[in-house]
């Protein structure tokens, strides 16, 4: 099973906004599963986590590990397979002798515990250059113009 996950947000920065985040569960070329969900007052990166948090529940929930799960933020990828470490020897902070939290640490380390437990390696995508990408990405947007 491969997992496609995406965020966005709509107004991204300024309040008040929509965020919507979803992910879509394919077995051999095959939609298996999708989700989506909408969110108030957010931003892109939040929306980029939560997706692949839901998406890692889910694995958990069917009891599914070792997946490949794709996404078309970098920041998202990063997070998970090169900063993760340094993170957690810093304490989640922005360097080992700051005080200051990295962004989205709360969302950050939930995922990271999921990823785990999960066996899940997060892989990098160009935007739209797989057809499930483009499709949760469109899910997404339908779902937030309910809200227009």
């Amino acid at each position: 099973m491969d997992i496609y996950t995406d965020g966005n947000c709509t107004n991204n920065g300024f309040y008040p906004n929509i965020g919507g985040n979803g992910f879509v569960c394919v077995l051999d070329n095959e939609l298996e599963h999708y989700f989506i969900d909408v969110v108030p007052n957010t931003t892109n990166n939040q929306m980029e986590i939560k997706g692949a948090i839901n998406a890692l529940l889910y694995l958990k929930q069917i009891g599914k590990t070792h997946v490949d799960l794709y996404t078309d933020s970098q920041y998202l990828a990063n997070s998970m397979e090169l900063w993760s470490e340094k993170r957690i020897a810093n304490n989640w902070k922005t360097s080992k002798n700051s005080s200051k939290e990295v962004k989205n640490a709360d969302l950050l380390k939930l995922l990271y515990s999921l990823k785990e437990e999960t066996k899940t390696t997060f892989i990098w995508i160009r935007r739209d250059s797989s057809p499930w990408n483009t499709l949760v990405d469109y899910l997404i947007d339908e779902e937030i113009k309910k809200f227009y």
